[in-house]
């Protein structure tokens, strides 16, 4: 199979997801998924499919590059690769704006000599109870 039937398969695959998440959302909702106030626009939800969809062309492509492949390995590759990125998205830390801080320094002790050393030593990190941070063997 040339790369560019791979790509077309890979392509075809990333579609069919796009069009049953679309009638998915449509079903649920009665509506496109675009009229909805918590949903993005329809450029953006546009410009979200058409990467999906270069996802899956790419996906195919690897897979053919890698060795040989037949059309169903093409659609495979090119539906796995958007469900891939949604279960992806499903594990990843939401992190809202206004709740990031810079990074603080931690404190440091100084010693007669007024050099730095660190405030606790390795043993004493070993030995740590639970009330203050530390980590046992019963964890």
């Amino acid at each position: 199979m040339i790369l560019l039937d791979a790509g077309l398969w890979g392509m075809a695959g990333a579609a069919a997801v796009e069009v049953m998440d679309l009638y998915g959302a449509i079903k649920t909702n009665k509506v496109f998924p675009w009229h909805l106030e918590d949903e993005p626009a329809l450029g953006v939800y546009l410009f979200c499919i058409v990467l999906r969809l270069a996802l899956g062309t790419f996906a195919g492509v690897v897979c053919a590059t890698t060795g040989p492949l037949g059309v169903a390995g093409a659609v495979a590759a090119g539906v796995a690769a958007p469900k891939l990125l949604e279960e992806l998205d499903r594990y990843a830390p939401r992190v809202n704006i206004a709740s990031v801080r810079a990074p603080q320094a931690l404190p440091v002790a100084t010693d007669a000599n007024n050099s730095r050393s660190p405030s606790r030593e390795p043993a004493d990190l070993l030995e740590a109870t639970p009330s203050d941070g530390g980590v046992t063997d019963e964890d």
